[in-house]
């Protein structure tokens, strides 16, 4: 397991720095609303620093926040986990070796509760289990759950070190 940690490491942050870079590309495309300028009466907004992105960052990805709050180590989101097929998680925790995936459209007939869908996630768990990591998957309802589960997990981690 030691074997491959620096490797999963580098991969949490180079998904770590495409997401940012794509957060800053998201942020810094022009509106289509509104004037160019804004009017020499209204106040401009002051610059977007770290705590700002942090912020945007907790609202795109809500566990994110709700992680830092409940000083847990923060998850990478949209983590590609495989080192050959393109699965992503929604969720990870990548020196823990944890997945977390949120399914949502359980009960309208959404792609999680369908046929095929369900056969490829299926396929996905059995692929993550096979490589050694762990899967809690989730209803979007239950993100306060997650939190939970993940502070049993993570102190079970350290009593096996």
């Amino acid at each position: 397991m030691t074997r491959f940690s620096e490797e999963w490491y580098d991969r949490k942050q180079a998904n770590v720095a495409e997401w940012k870079r794509r957060e800053a590309s998201r942020s810094a495309a022009p509106s289509t609303r509104g004037p160019a300028t804004a009017p020499a009466t209204v106040h401009a907004r002051p610059k977007a620093d770290a705590a700002c992105e942090v912020d945007a960052a907790s609202r795109v990805y809500p566990l994110i926040g709700l992680c830092r709050a409940a000083g847990l180590p923060e998850p990478v989101p949209e983590y590609r986990w495989h080192p050959v097929r393109k699965f992503r998680a929604d969720y990870a925790l990548p020196l823990h070796r944890v997945l977390i995936e949120i399914d949502g459209g359980l009960f309208i007939n959404g792609g999680h509760s369908r046929g095929a869908a369900r056969m490829h996630d299926m396929a996905k768990d059995r692929a993550a289990t096979l490589l050694g990591w762990r899967t809690l998957r989730y209803a979007p309802t239950e993100i306060m759950q997650i939190v939970s589960d993940l502070r049993i997990l993570l102190a079970g981690d350290q009593c096996d070190k």
